[in-house]
């Protein structure tokens, strides 16, 4: 199978939450930054975020996604709406 990716552009990691974690703590947030999250978000990628927001300064918003989920239209409205400047 192929994924269109450099082989040096590749990095294995033990499972999906470490890569996560890896690609959170790598972002260059700063005081004043926001992560924009759901309430769907898996529990041990909620922790990181706000985590890494407290140690940085910056916003972990977690957007409420009614259920159930009827269009996608009202699902990025819901979730945009916690978007700000």
């Amino acid at each position: 199978m192929r994924i269109g990716a450099n082989a040096n552009d590749i990095a294995y990691v033990a499972n999906a939450i470490t890569g996560l974690n890896l690609i959170a703590r790598s972002l260059p947030l700063v005081m004043g930054d926001e992560v924009l999250s759901t309430d769907h978000e898996y529990g041990a990628l909620d922790r990181t975020w706000q985590f890494i927001c407290r140690k940085r300064g910056a916003h972990y918003k977690r957007m409420r996604v009614s259920l159930p989920i009827t269009t996608t239209k009202r699902v990025i409205d819901e979730i945009w709406s916690g978007v700000t400047p």
